[in-house]
């Protein structure tokens, strides 16, 4: 007994579960499915509680011995075909085989009632459709009866297709204004129930006409998949002509392949505008991205021809049971998905043209409005379906893969909506507004967007007048327009802009330029630009709205780069040039403009010469320096209006590769200057040299921060006279190197200083330092109303053998630096040692007396700063070279005091 209730318990499983894979393999094709009835029976007690399957419409079809027996052959065919030597699935490819409609197949078909006179043949190419015990079929409904209006439409196997075909066929319908039939259906073959189909409206004449496309031709490449290539729907010869098969509707010929070699040769955008209805297709690419398919290729891509017009149009969007992963196609670095469209003939060009890619997100983004309907509707037709197939285990696979293929799909329309919007609604830009003089500017707008974007407020901080007119001049479309300022809002709200594409696909940087050039002068103080997305009719938010205006400084130009050196030698008489050296020969030299020498080259002033320069003008050298004077003949600059001091003398090295040498110079009547992006706190400014040597020269009555500032740079200063200089006498910034045997003196000691007039600042010092390591030796400061030695900013410097003569302070330390001091002389200063720190990023001073005697009660320092010394006496030996001195000084060991 328990034996033979197991045996019946795995009966009814296997008749519950999978009674027609075991009726069918044993009872053949058709007649043998009669079998499947007994499963039927069964089948239906399960129904009562879930109706939707029963509720399908249900389409009857009656074959015959003779169909049957041609279906079979078919079949047998595409199995047996044994000449192709590449092959796809073993050789099982329909359309090679004679599957067509022929009398064979003639039969009839019930559906809600009706009967109709068909032809059948299988559907589809690819052996899934055929191979199988259940299998996908075309019909054709004679035309003197049609059935719903269709004149042909297919029996698709749920393997083959998911609802997202007729997803897309509601789009299709809203946003192509073509509709094309598909539902659900339930199917019987001679009373045998073949289950849950998908019924799909095939492309025909009778179709094109119902939709208001008469007169359309369809062309399509022929789908035949056999062949030594690897991928089945496109080769390197699918494009051919002669693979190009035509429905040819209007029975005309006049030249629709001569129209279609244009569209397939064609590399530009404005050739194919005129010959195919571009509004169609990006409705077309709309839904292609939505979908994330790439049915747009190959044999499954069919092009109407419209024979009024002369114009191509794609048929329409068929997903073929596809919303594939938007992100797939997410470009390499940005988040950007235009990659569906590479490769992909047509829309290769069209999706790279600016015009065409916008009014595809036109079609994107009113889809998007409709978001909620179609997540509505694909719900639902999932729920319908799943609630089918429950009910139908005739199938190939089991219900769990339906099931989840239903949920996976649905999701992936989810997830490419929810990417869709965010592609749509990025938006930044970046906006520049350059004033070259106060009539001339320069706009540049250079958008980060996907759409097309327009200027909602354009403003230059200022009322313009109808009365003043200005010249805008388009510099892409290399056009212009003399138009009223007060137009000029007007004019930029007319243009549009948005990022380009490669030929790979990827977002290129794209900006438009526009110089502005006003009639009269204005004075534009700010610069204001708002911007429009025309695809989401929202704002581009502030926080993506970047704006710069650039005021071009008086003393700007990057003529230095280019400049004729020539041009400057024929202008000043006593200029001569020697290869890459230009040299001021012995002679008076009066410099009323900015002097600026074409990088690179060496300047050389020889002996005698004198340089006068004009008020706020400056002398500017980007290389090498040399001052070749003599104590006879020294080189004298200085300014050339009374009391009009002159900018800079300005040297810009390149690190390692310059070496300025100055000799026997006598500099005054200088300032500082800002030019060419350069701020020069020095009459003489050296800024980046591998050394800076200045030796017997006068750097005095400058009315400049500093009277000599160097920076970056090695030093040696010897045996040079700094003096009454508005502020510091000399500044070096991060140097490196030695100030031997210089005299430093707050005050004027000559009386020829009528040139300019100086109201000396109590700020000053003789030397100030600044991230420098120096050996400061043999030197004599006076009469400074600060410091004489100022070092800061971790600065170590030795200081050996100064003479300190009336200062505030003789040596001041701060901010992490470290001093060393040797047999200095200090001679009524207020304070010879101060100690403190100015800059709280920095640690406290350090000061290490060596060998030296300054008062103990005019040191003067911070808690927190530190003052060594030696217990015993040292003696620093003159043949130890810098920097070597420095090192050993570290190494000593040091008491604090």
């Amino acid at each position: 007994m328990k034996k033979l209730i197991v045996i019946v318990s795995i009966l009814i499983v296997y008749i519950l579960f999978d009674p027609y894979g075991y009726l069918a393999s044993s009872v053949g094709e058709f007649y043998k499915d009669r079998g499947k009835l007994i499963y039927d029976e069964l089948r239906h007690l399960r129904n009562f509680l879930d109706p939707t399957y029963e509720e399908l419409p249900s389409i009857k079809l009656s074959l015959s011995q003779k169909n049957i027996k041609f279906l079979t052959e078919v079949r047998n065919n595409a199995l047996s075909v044994q000449e192709e030597v590449y092959s796809r699935d073993g050789g099982a490819m329909l359309p090679e085989h004679g599957n067509r409609y022929q009398d064979e197949s003639k039969t009839t078909l019930a559906y809600m009632g009706e009967e109709y006179k068909v032809k059948v043949k299988y559907h589809g190419t690819d052996s899934p459709h055929f191979l199988n015990n259940k299998k996908s079929y075309s019909i054709q409904v004679s035309k003197g009866k049609l059935l719903d209006n269709m004149r042909e439409f297919a029996l698709i196997i749920p393997d083959q297709l998911n609802i997202s075909m007729m997803l897309s066929y509601y789009l299709v319908k809203k946003y192509m204004d073509i509709s094309v039939k598909s539902e659900l259906v339930r199917v019987e073959i001679n009373g045998v129930d073949y289950g849950l189909y998908f019924l799909e409206e095939k492309l025909t004449k009778e179709l094109l006409e119902r939709n208001g496309l008469a007169g359309m031709d369809v062309m399509q490449l022929v789908k035949r998949w056999v062949s030594q290539y690897i991928g089945p729907h496109e080769h390197g010869f699918s494009y051919n002509l002669s693979h190009v098969k035509i429905k040819n509707y209007s029975k005309l010929d006049n030249g629709q392949f001569l129209k279609l070699r244009k569209v397939y040769d064609s590399t530009s955008y404005t050739e194919l505008e005129k010959i195919l209805d571009i509004d169609q297709f990006a409705r077309y690419a709309a839904l292609m991205m939505l979908h994330a398919g790439q049915k747009s290729s190959g044999d499954d891509f069919k092009l109407l021809y419209n024979t009024s017009t002369g114009r191509f149009l794609p048929s329409y969007y068929r997903s073929e049971g596809v919303i594939g992963r938007l992100r797939n196609f997410q470009s390499k670095v940005t988040f950007s998905y235009e990659k569906i469209s590479k490769n992909i003939k047509i829309f290769d060009i069209l999706l790279r043209n600016d015009e065409f890619r916008h009014l595809r997100n036109v079609y994107l983004f009113q889809i998007l409005k409709e978001e909620k309907n179609m997540v509505n509707y694909m719900n639902l037709l999932g729920k319908k379906f799943i609630s089918a197939i429950k009910n139908d285990t005739s199938n190939n696979r089991s219900q769990i893969q339906y099931i989840e293929k239903i949920n996976s799909v649905i999701n992936n329309l989810n997830d490419n909506i929810g990417i869709i919007r965010k592609y749509l609604s990025y938006g930044r830009v970046f906006s520049v507004l350059t004033q070259h003089d106060n009539k001339n500017f320069q706009l540049e707008i250079s958008p980060d967007v996907n759409s097309f974007i327009v200027i909602k407020n354009f403003s230059l901080g200022k009322q313009m007048s109808e009365q003043d007119f200005v010249k805008v001049i388009d510099l892409q479309n290399d056009s212009s327009e003399r138009i009223s300022a007060e137009q000029l809002e007007t004019y930029f709200k007319g243009k549009r802009f948005i990022t380009s594409l490669d030929d790979e696909f990827e977002l290129t940087a794209k900006t438009y330029k526009y110089k502005i050039v006003f009639e009269k002068e204005v004075k534009v103080e700010e610069f204001d630009v708002k911007f429009f997305n025309t695809v989401t009719e929202t704002e581009i938010k502030h926080k993506d709205n970047f704006i710069r205006y650039m005021v071009k400084p008086s003393n700007f130009s990057f003529d230095y780069l280019t400049d004729d050196v020539d041009q400057i030698i024929n202008f000043y008489s006593g200029l001569e040039k020697d290869n890459k050296t230009i040299i001021f020969n012995s002679g008076l030299y009066e410099i009323k403009e900015n002097l600026i020498f074409p990088y690179g080259y060496t300047v050389s002033i020889e002996k005698g010469t004198t340089i006068q320069i004009a008020g706020r003008r400056s002398l500017v050298v980007y290389g090498e320096f040399n001052v070749n004077g003599t104590k006879e003949d020294p080189v004298v600059i200085t300014n050339l209006e009374l009391k009009e001091p002159f900018s800079s003398v300005i040297v810009i090295g390149s690190e390692e590769m310059t070496s300025p040498n100055i000799s026997y110079l006598d500099l005054s009547g200088g300032s500082e200057s800002l030019i060419n992006g350069i701020y020069a706190s020095g009459a003489l400014s050296l800024h980046d040299h591998k050394k800076v040597t200045i030796k017997n020269s006068k750097i005095h009555h400058n009315k400049a921060d500093d009277g000599l500032n160097i920076k970056n740079s090695g030093v040696m200063l010897r045996d040079n006279h700094f003096y009454a200089n508005f502020a510091d006498q000399v500044d070096l910034d991060n140097c490196f190197g030695q100030v031997v045997n210089n005299r430093f003196v707050n005050d004027s000691e000559e009386k020829n200083s009528k040139k300019i007039t100086l109201n000396k600042t109590s700020n000053g010092d003789g030397l100030d330092f600044s991230e420098s390591e120096v050996l400061v030796k043999d030197n004599i400061f006076i009469g400074f109303l600060d410091k004489a030695i100022s070092a800061g900013e971790s600065s170590n410097l030795l200081i050996s053998n100064n003479e300190f003569v009336q200062n505030r302070s003789a040596i001041t330390a701060k901010d992490q630096s470290n001093i060393f001091l040797n047999s200095n002389e200090y001679n009524t200063n207020e304070i010879d040692i101060e100690m403190f720190r100015k800059k709280s990023i920095y640690s406290y001073p350090s000061v290490f007396n060596l060998n030296d005697k300054p008062k103990v009660n005019k040191i003067v320092k911070s808690d927190n700063s530190h003052y060594y010394k030696l217990q015993e006496n040292f003696v620093l030996s003159n043949e130890i070279s810098w920097p070597e001195i420095l090192k050993e000084m570290h190494q000593l060991e040091w008491v604090e005091y």
